[in-house]
């Protein structure tokens, strides 16, 4: 399985704002993110946003 390495604090931070207030897929990518650093596999990633995993 593959994820984002540990993301430190500052850097969640800034990619919980950017999901909040990007538009569209730059805020996918930073919620897709943080959902890997949360140890969330590829596939299940690509699940939730209805996406290949490729």
């Amino acid at each position: 399985m593959r994820f984002v390495r540990q993301l430190n604090g500052c850097e969640m931070s800034q990619l919980a704002t950017m999901r909040r207030t990007a538009v569209g897929l730059v805020s996918q990518r930073a919620h897709m993110v943080l959902l890997s650093s949360q140890g969330h596999c590829i596939a299940k990633i690509a699940q939730i946003f209805n996406v290949s995993e490729k």
